[in-house]
């Protein structure tokens, strides 16, 4: 019967949460929203894409090519969270230096003096709350179909997370997590 109920609850969950998803979608997209012209490409900007690229490509090379998996318990997280930190300064500082550079103003260009902070906080809030049920459906579909259990197939930094006895270890870690990931996400594509 119980979990009937958490069926259920979940089914009605989800659509609600879609719907909100679709509603907001809809307001976003409807409007037409402003986008971001340039009318030029300098040679400074291929060179600054290409040196992207380049560390990217290499990041996926190397973490491919690593047969050995690195100790959990013995990882460093203030040195996880600065390396972090360091890698979205070197492929964000370029593209914003070049925006900046160019006369755009960066609260124009990722939109963020048009709502309040303390709005745009609560709606952030209210947004991760309601793709929660989205996100459990799409694991248990994947799965599923991909036969993988996500207990045991983590990721490493779940696995480091987990390990991590004190604190001091797990705050680096929330903060890459809830705050550095998704700001520097945002402001790499959004613009």
């Amino acid at each position: 019967m119980i979990n009937f109920l958490s069926y259920c609850a979940l089914v009605l969950l989800l659509g609600l949460s879609f719907g909100m998803f679709v509603r907001l979608f809809r307001r976003v997209y409807a409007g037409g929203g402003d986008t971001v012209q340039v009318r030029f490409f300098s040679w400074v900007d291929l060179v600054l894409a290409s040196m992207i690229v380049l560390l990217i490509v290499s990041q996926i090379l190397v973490s491919t090519g690593s047969v050995s998996q690195a100790a959990t318990a013995n990882v460093d997280t203030f040195t996880l969270l600065w390396g972090v930190l360091v890698w979205w300064v070197v492929i964000l500082g370029p593209i914003l230096f070049s925006l900046w550079f160019r006369g755009f103003k960066l609260g124009n260009v990722f939109g963020v003096d048009r709502m309040p902070v303390g709005r745009a906080l609560l709606l952030g809030i209210a947004l991760l709350i309601s793709a929660l049920p989205m996100v459990f459906v799409v694991d248990l579909i994947a799965s599923a179909l991909l036969k993988v259990n996500a207990a045991k197939d983590a990721q490493e930094v779940i696995r480091i997370f987990e390990n991590s006895s004190t604190v001091a270890q797990r705050v680096p870690i929330i903060l890459l997590a809830v705050v550095v990931a998704p700001v520097a996400e945002e402001l790499a594509f959004r613009g």
